[in-house]
């Protein structure tokens, strides 16, 4: 049987591997200098990134507020149904129930001493707070106009609530996410300074 050749060493003396012990030192010494340098630069163009990004949700809530801006002037194109569908998304309305407020500075005792005051018993409920029930249907029925609720110190508001939702590709999504995770990520490092 044939003896297996060793390999042979291209040291030939402890100094020659003291001295290989501290080339290692040097590339490991690089290397991490390299990192920091590589970290740094990532930091930086990280920072950048979150700078750029940072004016996008701007400019999108501009847009959407415009989008809402002309769904409230054309109800029109929306027919019967609550959500318009689009070829790049959607837009979607939700009306919220009616609710009665009380005006400016006043409170609701004031309010329920006016309507005593003026006559509006039907307003005041058995315990001595405002029947918003009451006012509501009286309003919905037509018994009560905005001015002599504005003599109250009430007013009745129903709020619109719209959604708009681009239809995103998967693929850019996941791309979106990761930008999304780095602007949080810069936020919260610039909370912190």
């Amino acid at each position: 049987m044939a003896k297996a050749k060793t390999k042979e060493s291209v040291y030939r003396s402890t100094a020659d591997i003291d001295a290989a012990l501290g080339e290692m030192i040097a590339l490991e010494l690089e290397a991490q200098h390299k990192t920091v340098r590589i970290r740094q630069k990532m930091a930086a163009l990280q920072q950048e990134m979150v700078a750029e990004a940072g004016e996008i949700p701007g400019k999108t809530k501009a847009i959407e507020d415009q989008i809402k801006l002309f769904c409230q002037a054309h109800p029109e194109v929306f027919g019967d149904k609550q959500t318009l569908d689009l070829n790049n998304g959607s837009v979607s309305f939700r009306e919220g129930n009616p609710s009665v407020k009380i005006a400016g500075k006043h409170d609701e005792d004031g309010a329920l001493e006016k309507c005593r005051e003026l006559n509006y018993p039907q307003f005041v409920a058995t315990s001595p707070r405002l029947d918003k029930e009451a006012i509501l249907r009286a309003v919905r029925e037509e018994q009560i106009t905005a001015e002599e609720l504005a003599n109250l110190w009430m007013r009745v508001e129903q709020r619109t609530t719209w959604t708009v939702k681009p239809n995103v590709p998967e693929e850019i999504k996941g791309i979106l996410d990761e930008t999304e995770t780095a602007i949080k990520a810069g936020k919260k490092k610039k909370a912190a300074a």
